[in-house]
């Protein structure tokens, strides 16, 4: 079964990120995002992700959103209804979205569980200091 990639946010944040993680990897032709805009409420933003989610009726869908309880995470699981085929995880970053390009060949469970490790991993202190002759980007 065909998986999609959705990244929903309050703001353009879920459109950046899209932006970004194809500048680091490129294409990623399986993912879009759903940005909710300060003029949209849960009413529009419900539409855009059932519509989204209808579209792709007969493919696993992954849900990345912004914000646990957020309005577009809330939209995302009133729109997931009963389908078992959809996941939901929150507190997205980009490590997440790359990690997903690298390993679509996980099941659903096992991708969902697999990011938000990856995504609790990425959050780190800074771990050393660097010397001025020692930067090498």
């Amino acid at each position: 079964m065909n998986r999609q990639l959705l990244i929903i946010s309050h703001g353009y944040l879920a459109e950046h990120f899209l932006n970004a993680a194809k500048m680091i990897v490129g294409d990623i032709s399986n993912a879009e995002s759903i940005c909710m805009t300060h003029d949209m409420g849960l009413d529009q933003t419900l539409e855009k992700i059932s519509d989204y989610f209808n579209i792709h009726k007969n493919e696993e869908i992954l849900v990345l959103a912004d914000l646990f309880g957020g309005t577009p995470f809330n939209a995302a699981v009133v729109a997931k209804k009963d389908r078992q085929d959809i996941e939901i995880i929150t507190g997205v970053n980009l490590g997440m979205i790359i990690e997903y390009v690298t390993s679509q060949n996980l099941g659903l469970q096992e991708i969902s569980d697999h990011l938000k490790e990856v995504g609790r991993n990425g959050v780190q202190g800074q771990m050393y200091d660097f010397d001025d002759d020692e930067i090498d980007f």
